[in-house]
């Protein structure tokens, strides 16, 4: 194993030091190592834990995926290739139309995480372990695209932005195994590189959709941000009304959509995602089921903002995970104090570049939402802190850039016609 994992490593390194030569702000040799070593150290302990004290959760259960795809590769490639047509989902779906898109999705989730380790198999002898390089080579450079945004906007922050969106362990953690959330970044990082260029919108729609395969719900939060922005780079003007507009809009239409369309959708997705989560065993936080009835809903918001905002407390976490997750909520809070003060306090924070706070609020307000329909759909501790950690890295960044160049969050000055 020790072998293919450091000839892995030296390609990986020399790849992403190669590619790195087109990039408008980069990264030495020696960042570069240093990061990718730190992410495969992360991840080969991520992939330890659960091995020996969780009974090797999902991520080992890709792994093996992985394994079944390159057996079936040797034995039957003609149903290998088979499993990647809509054919195949509409059979398991049992030619039903209702539950067709559902099992497209999911197969094609499958498919994206485990067909590409079957043919990786190939070359690493079907190491879990020497398999994270190819892992950790997406993440990468999704977190350098989001490291290369910042940048662009707060090139003062250079120094504190390589340390929490590469080095927090937290985020390092979730964002470094054998998971989903490895290609989430990657093509969330893709996605908000590609918003920035108003000729290349078509292929951020296709980043989306391929986000959209791998987690639904962080999809849709998206939207609302991707259309604010795009309306406000127009002209740059009333950023704080557009956004309201947009959001007020976004949840009337769908609100709207789910009183016409058959089965209650798009709204009804979520009380499907809420209720899938309840159907599974462990630790969990109080929420109240969702319905079609509004005053559910109402419900159960607030145990939402607290299930991720504040929740596990302290005194309250059960082993290593939720005291991560306790002691992340606290770097959260602590941080968002931070934020207030300075919104209090704007003769400390001159004015910045408008392009780069309007970009700031937009990423605080998409992660406040990402956090919400979290809440909403999620009770367990462990899956929140999963499913919230981009938004989480975004907050956290956020804070760190305004705090660094001394913002004002509050977003008084703005062109006016």
């Amino acid at each position: 194993m020790i072998f293919p994992l450091i000839v892995f490593t030296i390609l990986s390194i020399a790849a992403i030091h190669l590619l790195m030569k087109k990039q408008k702000y980069k990264l030495s040799i020696g960042k570069i190592s240093a990061i990718f070593l730190y992410k495969l150290a992360i991840g080969s302990l991520y992939g330890y834990v659960f091995s020996k004290y969780f009974g090797h959760d999902d991520t080992w259960f890709i792994h093996n995926g992985g394994l079944e795809q390159t057996h079936l590769i040797k034995n039957d490639l003609k149903h290998f290739l088979y499993q990647l047509t809509p054919s195949y989902s509409w059979e398991k779906a049992g030619n039903s139309l209702k539950d067709f898109f559902p099992r497209w999705l999911s197969d094609m989730e499958w498919n994206l995480l485990r067909k590409p380790l079957g043919i990786l198999n190939f070359f690493t002898g079907g190491n879990y372990y020497v398999n994270l390089t190819y892992i950790n080579f997406l993440s990468f450079w999704g977190l350098f695209w989001i490291y290369q945004l910042f940048i662009q906007n707060f090139p003062n922050s250079g120094k504190i932005l390589l340390g929490i969106i590469f080095f927090l362990p937290t985020t390092a953690f979730w964002l470094s195994g054998l998971r989903s959330e490895a290609f989430l970044i990657f093509f969330f990082g893709l996605f908000l590189k590609l918003v920035q260029n108003k000729k290349k919108y078509w292929s951020a729609a296709a980043a989306w959709l391929v986000i959209a395969i791998f987690r639904a719900d962080f999809a849709f939060v998206l939207i609302p941000l991707w259309y604010s922005w795009v309306w406000w780079l127009r002209d740059q003007r009333q950023l704080k009304r557009k956004l309201l507009i947009t959001y007020a809009v976004f949840i009337s239409a769908i609100t709207l959509l789910s009183l016409i369309l058959p089965g209650g959708y798009p709204w009804q997705f979520i009380v499907q995602k809420q209720a899938a989560f309840f159907k599974l065993t462990g630790s969990s936080v109080s929420l109240t089921p969702l319905s079609a009835e509004f005053p559910y809903w109402l419900k159960a918001f607030p145990q939402a903002l607290v299930n991720t905002y504040l929740k596990p407390f302290l005194n309250e976490a059960e082993g290593v995970f939720q005291l991560s997750m306790s002691l992340s909520q606290l770097l959260v809070a602590g941080a968002a104090v931070m934020y207030l003060f300075m919104y209090r306090k704007p003769s400390i924070c001159p004015p910045y570049d408008l392009k780069a706070r309007a970009w700031l609020y937009h990423l605080v307000i998409w992660s406040i939402t990402l956090y919400l329909i979290v809440g909403l759909i999620v009770p367990f501790p462990g899956a929140i802190i999963r499913y919230k950690i981009i938004g989480e890295l975004m907050l956290i960044c956020c804070v760190a850039v305004s705090w660094k160049s001394r913002i004002s969050p509050q977003i008084k000055t703005y062109y006016k016609k």
